[in-house]
């Protein structure tokens, strides 16, 4: 690709030469503004040795800003059911559902109260096995989806044991 060689003229005196394997590049870098004021202090070579860290897994180093507390939400990953084996069983803590668990299902209002029937109805929640796939069934019969198990079980609406 061409260039002018006029508009390298303020570059000139401002460069320092790169070692064998190594490239500047430009990166977006989305956090809090005080991780942003933090990260704008320090030198290329340190915002390099720190990510130089953080992909080798090493700890960080004191010079950081205060790690930002977990969320308390579980992780998308986190998946509490994974592990569990056929004949575990789900204990019911609670026949009412929260309303922050209602806002995050955004179920329409009859499907709450059918939802409710059943844990009302039963008191506990068991997995089975069916052709290989794991199946969730109330005491009383019902089949439960295992996403509505992992999010009652997240809630506190069901506990393990």
């Amino acid at each position: 690709m061409p260039y002018n060689p006029h508009s390298l003229k303020n570059l000139e005196g401002n460069y320092i030469k790169l070692e064998s394997g190594v490239t500047s590049e430009v990166h977006r870098v989305r956090a809090a503004r005080d991780v942003q004021e933090w990260f704008k202090a320090m030198s290329a070579e340190e915002r390099g040795d720190l990510l130089s860290r953080v992909m080798s897994g090493q700890t960080a180093h004191s010079d950081q800003p205060p790690a930002q507390p977990a969320p308390t939400a579980t992780a998308p990953d986190s998946d509490p059911l994974r592990d569990l084996e056929p004949g575990t069983v789900l204990r019911v803590t609670d026949t009412t559902l929260p309303s922050r668990l209602k806002n995050e299902m955004r179920w329409n209002a009859a499907r709450y109260e059918a939802l409710e029937a059943v844990l009302r109805g039963t008191q506990a929640v068991t997995l089975h096995r069916v052709n290989g796939k794991p199946v969730w069934r109330t005491d009383g019969g019902d089949t439960m989806r295992r996403e509505t198990v992992g999010r009652l079980l997240g809630a506190g609406v069901l506990k393990i044991g």
